[in-house]
């Protein structure tokens, strides 16, 4: 690589990081300041006049009066929180017009050389110039580090303040809404009991003679969808989570998966999305465990196929719950707990069989009531809010692995006696960055699965 092939890869990196498309400032915010203003007036114009004296009037017009100025110190909050998402979305801004001037330079630096230089002397030439542009990337890279690090500081600090003042007495909480009994069922947990007689189906063997047929996999829903009204906590909870999403993005490359899928929740289509299996094959022990025991589930399966008189044929499965948990941060807050099963196409020559297979993987992006994320121990309750309030909405996600694997008649894997045991955390907290090293670098992500631009 040349001295300025590896500007261009170092810059166009930098690029990648800082995402495309105009990012969100905090003008979106003004309307929930508002609404908090008008409370305020609302309560102020119930205060008693001077047709109800004595004791109990003057009660009630202090605690008219402190009620009052609580919703004024919110919104005032509230604008404040607003101003950081700004000052987040201007970091973005100032960082991409830095790294385009620092491009326009080296360009410029680039087309001034003599065209009569050697090969020998212009790559020569060229060193400085290229240095200095990646010295010029790093030091935008880190002074965007260090802003949005502050500006994670002073919002830590509003939300110390958010929480005094939401602690504070009032004759009704607002932020409390309709949903699901607190009894019910959590999890994703409804995988087929019994292996499917017929593709798709449950009852019979495991895999049958057929094509790739998806089985029927049902997913449970602590929280209901549009079944809530919002009120003022609810406001300031939404501004607070879409501006760690916003630093998250920019802050923890490492997390490109698990905030485009809390992104995705916020987009609140409810549309899938397909998320690469073969990027969590090779960064997480735990999905690459499931993956290679899901093949030797297909191994065995193929060899009962096999015993029943079958040589060449396609097979298809039924969904089982994967036994080992993601031990990466990012697969655990973008996929958790899933389900997969897989297809294939099955070759017998004497006794060498040859087994093309694909392992799809299974997910249903939500939140469980009652139960927290596991890198933060933060209640799920939180963002499982949002779809009470229709504001963001669950949604299936899928991948797949396809695989090529051969071996003698009878010499099949066996059933598999270890792993981890399987365990149901939450998925709250998704962007917060507790738990894994940081830096930045550029998303490796399947490209087809989504943008990876800030909101």
């Amino acid at each position: 690589m040349s001295a300025l092939d590896a500007f261009y890869s170092t810059w166009s990196r930098a690029k990648d990081t800082f995402g495309a498309g105009t990012p969100t400032d905090g003008s979106q915010y003004d309307g929930s300041s508002s609404k908090l203003m008008q409370l305020q007036s609302t309560i102020k114009s119930a205060a008693p006049d001077d047709r109800w004296q004595g004791t109990a009037s003057q009660a009630y017009a202090a605690a008219n009066e402190e009620h009052a100025a609580v919703y004024q110190k919110l919104a005032d909050l509230d604008k404040k929180m607003a101003a950081e998402v700004t000052n987040a979305a201007n970091i973005v801004t100032t960082g991409r017009t830095q790294l385009d001037n620092t491009k326009s330079w080296v360009d410029s630096a680039v087309n001034s050389l003599p065209t009569s230089l050697s090969a020998q002397a212009r790559e020569k030439s060229l060193i400085p110039i290229a240095k200095e542009g990646i010295t010029q990337v790093n030091h935008t890279v880190q002074n965007a580090n260090t802003e949005m690090n502050t500006i994670a500081g002073r919002v830590t600090g509003l939300r110390g303040e958010f929480d005094a003042l939401t602690d504070q007495k009032f004759a009704r909480d607002q932020g409390e809404g309709k949903g699901k009994g607190e009894g019910e069922k959590n999890g994703d947990e409804n995988a087929p009991t019994e292996p499917g007689a017929k593709p798709g189906e449950p009852g019979g063997p495991e895999f049958v003679i057929g094509p790739p047929t998806k089985p029927d996999i049902s997913w449970d829903e602590d929280f209901e969808y549009n079944s809530a009204e919002p009120g003022w906590k609810d406001y300031l909870k939404r501004a607070e989570w879409e501006a760690k999403l916003a630093g998250g993005r920019l802050l923890r490359a490492d997390l490109d998966d698990a905030t485009q899928m809390y992104r995705h929740y916020w987009d609140n289509d409810g549309k899938p999305i397909e998320f690469d299996y073969e990027e969590a094959y090779r960064e997480d022990p735990g999905i690459r465990a499931n993956v290679d025991d899901q093949i030797s589930r297909a191994q065995r399966g193929a060899e009962e196929l096999i015993r029943a008189g079958n040589t060449s044929f396609s097979m298809t499965g039924d969904a089982t719950q994967t036994t080992n948990y993601p031990t990466t941060e990012n697969w655990q807050k973008a996929v958790g707990g899933y389900q997969q099963w897989s297809s294939a196409d099955v070759k017998v020559e004497g006794n060498r069989v040859t087994m093309t297979v694909t392992v799809h993987a299974e997910d249903h992006y939500n939140f469980n009531r009652g139960q927290a994320d596991i890198g933060t121990g933060a209640s799920d309750n939180e963002n499982g809010r949002f779809t009470e309030l229709g504001w963001a909405k669950p949604f299936d996600s899928h991948g797949e692995v396809t695989r090529t694997v051969s071996w003698e008649l009878g010499s099949a894997p066996p059933v598999d006696q270890g792993g981890q045991p399987q365990f149901n955390p939450g998925r709250e907290d998704r962007v917060d960055g507790r738990g894994s090293p940081g830096g930045i670098r550029p998303p490796d992500n399947n490209r087809n699965t989504g943008g990876v631009t800030l909101p």
